[in-house]
């Protein structure tokens, strides 16, 4: 009910005001409607929103909850669970949230643990921040996806590098070559003795053969053959020495044998690596195993070949 106002006429006994019987109603009507609110019989209701406090039928007070202090104090659930302690700094109940930040120095521990020790993160997307000079390790855990994992390693001159698990089982490098799997293996060769031999059969991994041929005078020589999948660059290195001085451009159907290294006595070897500038890295090992010299030409001979894709 809205306050009721008596009417005194305009001027004292001119009789323009209220009759008495009609002032002295609303005074009890008045009294009668503060007397109820105070008693809390008329069932008015209190409500918070926002910053105001608000009483039904016209009262109100403003109520400030950001005052010039924290507000504090642990927080509970409505069935009484504690959500934050206060008094240990912790944050007990579940956090859900689109995005979480951990400062350089903070540290998120699951009952107890570092995460980082064996706990579990679940995330569309988990950023680690810049660490200071320090590491991002994941000691004993796990990490769980339902697509792909990617590693991004942003360097001072803006320079980003990136590494990718896929959901196929692969791994993709910064230069967006892909290895299917972490080690390729390792093919020995042959003649059932894990040898090549002059004359014979060269060993052989995807575009990659080797082989053993004699020069009279002179000793074994290992050289190379390479077919990538279309025209590349490819550089050996031996010992570290570039054979070619550079690099050399090839296409599939190439018939040329490249000269690596010689050897004049059992024992002798060479190691080199070969890398196909498309993305794949291959070492090979080769020592003489048997020489055989007609006076003063060295005329056959075999050796063990080991062949490594290094990825």
């Amino acid at each position: 009910m809205a306050k009721q106002t008596i009417n005194i006429g305009t001027s004292p006994n001119k009789g323009d005001g209220d009759p008495l019987r009609t002032a002295f109603t609303k005074i009890n009507e008045n009294f009668t409607e503060l007397y109820a609110r105070a008693e809390n019989t008329d069932g008015q209701t209190l409500t918070l929103a926002g910053n105001t406090l608000s009483i039904s039928g016209g009262n109100s007070v403003s109520l400030n909850i950001s005052p010039t202090g924290d507000l504090k104090g642990s927080v509970f659930a409505d069935d009484s669970t504690l959500l934050v302690d206060a008094v240990n700094s912790k944050i007990i109940g579940d956090i859900e949230t689109d995005s979480l930040v951990v400062g350089n120095s903070g540290v998120i521990n699951f009952n107890g643990s570092n995460v980082l020790n064996g706990g579990t993160v679940e995330a569309q997307t988990l950023i680690a921040g810049i660490v200071g000079a320090g590491e991002v390790e994941l000691l004993g855990g796990g990490i769980q996806s339902q697509t792909d994992i990617s590693i991004d390693i942003n360097l001072t001159d803006s320079t980003t590098y990136s590494w990718k698990f896929t959901e196929g089982g692969d791994f993709q490098f910064p230069d967006s070559t892909v290895q299917t799997t972490a080690y390729r293996g390792i093919v020995t060769t042959h003649s059932g003795l894990d040898r090549i031999e002059v004359g014979g059969t060269p060993a052989a991994m995807d575009g990659l053969s080797v082989r053993l041929v004699s020069s009279a005078p002179g000793a074994n020589e290992v050289e190379i053959n390479y077919q990538p999948a279309g025209t590349e660059a490819i550089g050996v290195n031996r010992y570290g020495t570039n054979v070619f001085n550079g690099i050399e451009i090839i296409s599939n159907g190439n018939t040329t044998w490249f000269n690596i290294d010689s050897f004049d006595t059992i024992g002798d070897g060479t190691e080199f690596t070969v890398t196909d500038y498309s993305g794949k890295i291959y070492r090979v090992n080769v020592i003489m195993a048997n020489i055989t010299t007609t006076s003063p030409s060295v005329v056959t001979g075999d050796a063990y070949c080991v062949i490594e894709r290094l990825k």
